[in-house]
């Protein structure tokens, strides 16, 4: 765990995730003095509120905190596993069209040094002939 300048224990919550939560502040406290009214819900001071809508200074319990007032908040924050499983297929989708993809260019590349190949030799045997004449 990473300690803060104040002494909280932090775990990595990971950019994403904080980015998100920070996110749905945002979008739930619209107009002004969002600080001010998200402190008040909070129990915590307009300057870590804006740190959180920025996304940052999130722990565990402020994310527990946040969830009890919001029942919203955790889908919001952390996708349905079935969002996620559909991503992770798409994503593995990809990764098998790059392999073959590279693989076509692995055989294509294994061609082309053998031609190359080829043609320095012929061009060796051209250089010789011409040295010898």
């Amino acid at each position: 765990m990473a300690r803060t300048g104040r002494g909280n224990e932090n775990g990595d919550l990971g950019s994403g995730i904080a980015a998100r939560a920070g996110a749905f502040l945002e979008i739930n406290y619209a107009g002004g003095s969002k600080d001010k009214r998200i402190a008040r819900d909070l129990a915590i001071s307009a300057g870590m509120a804006k740190q959180l809508r920025g996304g940052r200074g999130w722990t565990v319990a402020r994310f527990d905190q946040v969830m009890a007032l919001f029942p919203a908040f955790r889908d919001f924050v952390f996708p349905p596993a079935d969002q996620l499983n559909a991503r992770l297929e798409r994503l593995a989708d990809r990764f098998e069209r790059l392999a073959d993809e590279l693989a076509e260019l692995r055989t294509e590349l294994r061609t082309d040094r053998a031609e190359i190949r080829a043609d320095i030799a012929g061009l060796r045997d051209d250089v010789r002939n011409l040295r010898s004449a």
